[in-house]
């Protein structure tokens, strides 16, 4: 005969006149019957010899109870160091923090080949510096929801510099894949300094920036680059023919909400940090601290007195960037560094790209425009400069005293140089009109391997 009796309810029965270890008998409780874990908790402390300590990983992972009030009860029952219950707690509030984003890079992981990250609902990869190391070192790490799994590829690379991932335009509804770069570059006085760092990285940006033109870089650059600018300042010539990237880049920093003129709270510089604005100008990328909603002011991201960390991206990624965001320091993340976040919006990016572009037809001017170089024509082009004009500028230079040159003196000579090459390159070439402002918020295909003849007057700094 079956009796349908409640296994809960032969229990005490069991324990009582059998000896069956409670532990035993507690997956099949927990499997079936909705009984809180919380609720047996006191009868497996007072009846058995288990420690909390192994009882606490199942308390959290399944549980919705916070750990600082289980705090009291084991500090005041067990003989628990202190420094365990921070880790476990330090733990969870890291896990609390991933969770809330789909894509998250860590640097600086101090990882080899042994470790791995566990976050549930998450998938991480991780380049390390050694595939096992008794001090470690370096290292970057690459996590998403693992829901996007099939959406998200990582790049082959030679560089230990950056970890390359690329993101499907089928889960962005983008017209092309996204690609995240994730770096770190070791300090500049560290033993792990990487010699010729910047151009490493850059050579790695070129190979990337002829196929995708969404490349967003974030991470460690060890760069201090206080308030300097990233991008080549220009201003019209009488020629009226200036590097169009360079006026569409400042055109769309007003009309995404980005400042031009970019703040930091370090007003200090370093050798990375030149480094790191000339890879910029070289290449029409954007640092997005203190420039983007959320970050107006550039806060320190490091010690909370430098910014050393930064996100950067290409200028047709500009039209997904929302906001960005330094937040405060805990110890609980990082010994020096602040976390960074920032927001994205790709669906809406693109539909208020066309809408910019629209708008700003309404301001296009006819100007015109030297037609690309052929390198076929170098030599015909060198031919059509002005011997004559080179020559009196040249007599010129000769003529004037250095330490009575005046800032408007070398604009002059800028202009005087650029009206020389601008000369023979419209001969040469041939010019088109294009309406100046039309290109405002619009894609811009890549160069590819044809460069642009890039004339234009820089203000010198």
């Amino acid at each position: 005969m079956n009796y349908d009796i409640p296994f809960v309810l032969l229990l005490p029965t069991i324990l009582q006149n059998y000896d069956i270890p409670f532990v035993l008998l507690l997956p099949t409780i927990l499997q079936n019957y909705d009984i809180p874990f919380v609720l047996l908790l006191p009868t497996i402390l007072q009846n058995y010899d288990i420690p909390f300590v192994l009882l606490l990983p199942t308390i959290l992972q399944n549980y919705d109870i916070p750990f600082v009030l289980l705090l009291p009860t084991i500090l005041q029952n067990y003989d628990i160091p202190f420094t365990y219950i921070l880790l476990e707690l330090k733990s969870k509030k890291f896990i609390d923090m991933v969770q809330k984003f789909d894509f998250i890079s860590l640097v600086e992981t101090k990882t080899d080949d042994l470790d791995k990250i566990n976050i549930p609902g998450f998938t991480f990869h991780l380049k390390n510096r050694k595939n096992i190391a008794r001090v470690k070192s370096g290292g970057i790490a690459f996590g998403y929801k693992s829901h996007l799994e099939n959406f998200v590829k990582p790049v082959e690379n030679f560089s230990s510099l950056v970890y390359w991932w690329k993101i499907s335009s089928d889960l962005l509804k983008t017209d092309q894949d996204v690609m995240i770069g994730n770096i770190y570059i070791p300090p500049e006085n560290s033993v792990y300094k990487v010699p010729d760092a910047f151009n490493e990285l850059e050579q790695e940006f070129l190979k990337f920036s002829v196929e995708y033109k969404y490349i967003l870089l974030n991470g460690d650059f060890n760069s201090r680059t206080s308030r300097d600018v990233e991008y080549i300042e220009t201003v019209h010539s009488q020629h009226d023919i200036v590097d169009t990237d360079n006026v569409d880049i400042l055109n769309n920093l007003e009309l995404y909400d980005m400042s031009k003129v970019r703040c930091s709270m370090d007003t200090s510089k370093n050798s990375y940090g030149n480094m790191l604005l000339e890879m910029c100008k070289n290449n029409n990328i954007i640092i997005l601290n203190g420039r983007v909603n959320g970050d107006k002011e550039g806060k320190f991201t490091c010690r909370q007195a430098s910014v050393v960390d930064y996100f950067i991206c290409t200028y047709d990624f500009l039209c997904f960037v929302v906001n960005m965001y330094v937040q405060d320091f805990s110890k609980l993340f990082s010994d020096v560094h602040s976390p960074l976040i920032l927001s994205l919006n790709f669906k809406d990016g693109i539909e208020e790209d066309v809408h910019i572009a629209e708008n700003s037809v309404e301001n296009a001017r006819e100007v015109k425009r030297v037609q690309k170089w052929d390198v076929e024509k170098k030599n015909e082009f060198v031919e059509f400069i002005d011997k004559n004009k080179i020559s009196d500028l040249v007599a010129e230079l000769e003529s004037v005293d250095s330490n009575l040159l005046s800032q408007g003196k070398i604009n002059e000579v800028v202009e005087n140089i650029n009206s020389i090459f601008l000369d023979a390159a419209e001969n040469v070439l041939g010019t088109y009109n294009a309406s100046q402002g039309s290109r405002t918020g619009q894609k811009m295909g890549k160069k590819g391997n044809k460069p642009w003849l890039a004339l234009e007057k820089v203000i010198p700094q």
